[in-house]
């Protein structure tokens, strides 16, 4: 897990990545929180954030060797995310 948060952590630091959440304007970004058996992501709800957080899922997977398991996953909106089309 350490090489994913790594790698999050990296990704964070792009400009405009979209990855990770601010719990306040002069905090970090926070990207992920790991638990025990758990990893919680943070992102924006848009494509680009999206693809940046699966670049890092497959970047962690080729390193660790370790698959997702795609149907215990889940992916959660917040309810100020907005749907365009």
């Amino acid at each position: 897990m350490e090489v994913m948060s790594t790698t999050l952590s990296i990704a964070v630091q792009k400009p405009k990545s979209g990855v990770g959440i601010k719990i306040c304007p002069s905090a970090e970004r926070i990207s992920c929180l790991l638990l025990t058996d758990d990893c919680l992501l943070f992102g924006k709800a848009d494509s680009t954030s999206c693809w940046e957080v699966k670049n890092v899922l497959d970047e962690f997977c080729d390193i660790s060797g370790q698959l997702i398991n795609y149907q215990k996953s889940i992916l959660t909106f917040s309810t100020n995310a907005t749907m365009t089309h």
